[in-house]
């Protein structure tokens, strides 16, 4: 199996779908297309016996034509394919291709799916949803062709599905299959679910990257209308340093009630969640968010935004949607699941519910599409 994954060396989610695969299938090829050569083996780790090829891509004028860029890129990919075929022992079956992100790398397996015989899937994220279908329609006649000739669509996000469903209907049915497969957490996760009520503090957290699309402005505007109502309430943010905070925050100093608790080890993120009555990530755009599945895993209530991320897989009163650009919603719904929840979501929920959430069965349903 091949894997063309435009953004392996920025998340680990890829690698672990990656290694998961690995298990069931034989000879696991991906291709990475880099902007930087000190970029190669990030994410390696984790994918024993698995082959990596890295295209050097860094061009400052191409990156802003898509099309000229797709055409370069698969160009550069298929001299790899060729190899890869070449050698091949048996010539008979066509290669089986995971395009982990519509536009960037689906194309890429669209345009050499013409010189090699090969069965490849699309997986649909939210730099596609929000971007390049969004924002490319003089070349939707293109990805419809590029579905129409897929196995089938994959879907991250529920929400996108729906939104996708909602937009681009003539798209959708373009395709021969199309299936909703979240990603997985990691079996440390799975292996320390949370089995009893804990007594929390009112606190609630962050984890992630401090940037714009964290909407770490928001939240904290936000957490300062709770601190209003709830004076011993604390905002706990990890993921980045102080200055990286005050840059994203726009602030000249930290708020007394924030705890900036920087980069952490997961057994330090599993503390912060475990002594946490809710978890806000506010981002304006999501794939889908793992560290939501962490922080419910570990009994947080959960605030994630409208139409992104984990919203609409399920109908709890714990895990609430809000419009990011809204504050004081955001503030409404820290308070209210705040005074909900002092010792945690249910436990008999998330063990029933995250446990479910593994990359072994997330690589089954992947491999139903090339069965």
């Amino acid at each position: 199996m091949i894997h063309i994954s435009n953004n392996f060396v920025s998340s680990s989610v890829h690698a672990n779908l990656i290694a998961a695969l690995s298990r069931e299938a034989d000879q696991q090829k991906v291709i990475v297309p880099i902007r930087d050569r000190s970029q190669r083996g990030i994410n390696e780790e984790s994918c024993s016996g698995v082959s990596f090829e890295y295209i050097d891509f860094n061009n400052a004028f191409i990156k802003y034509f898509p099309l000229f860029k797709v055409m370069f890129l698969s160009l550069k990919c298929y001299f790899i394919f060729r190899s890869f075929y070449k050698f091949r022992e048996q010539r008979s079956e066509k290669l089986s291709v995971v395009a982990h992100n519509f536009w960037s790398d689906g194309m890429l397996a669209f345009v050499n799916s013409f010189f090699f015989p090969m069965r490849y899937v699309l997986v649909v994220r939210n730099t596609d949803v929000n971007y390049f279908i969004a924002k490319l329609p003089h070349y939707r006649w293109l990805m419809r062709r590029a579905i129409r000739r897929s196995e089938g669509l994959v879907f991250v996000s529920k929400s996108h599905f729906q939104r996708f469903e909602t937009r681009w209907p003539g798209m959708l049915r373009c395709a021969r299959k199309v299936e909703v497969v979240p990603n997985a957490i990691s079996d440390w996760w799975l292996d320390n679910l949370l089995d009893q009520p804990l007594a929390r503090s009112k606190q609630a957290c962050f984890v992630g990257r401090f940037d714009k699309n964290k909407n770490l402005v928001n939240l904290v505007k936000a957490a300062v209308i709770v601190h209003r109502a709830m004076p011993d309430f604390r905002l706990v943010v990890a993921g980045g340093e102080r200055s990286d905070f005050l840059s994203a925050t726009g602030l000249s100093s930290v708020p007394e009630f924030v705890d900036i608790a920087g980069k952490l080890a997961r057994e330090d993120v599993l503390k912060i969640y475990r002594s946490s009555r809710v978890f806000a990530m506010p981002s304006f755009t999501e794939t889908f968010g793992l560290v939501y599945l962490e922080a419910l895993s570990q009994g947080c209530a959960v605030i994630c935004s409208s139409g992104e991320g984990i919203d609409g897989m399920w109908d709890e009163p714990f895990i609430r949607a809000v419009n990011p650009k809204s504050v004081n919603d955001l503030a409404r719904m820290m308070i209210e699941l705040i005074n909900a929840y002092p010792k945690g979501i249910p436990e008999s929920w998330s063990s029933v519910e995250i446990g479910k959430f593994e990359w072994n069965r997330v690589a089954e349903r992947y491999l139903e599409f090339f069965a």
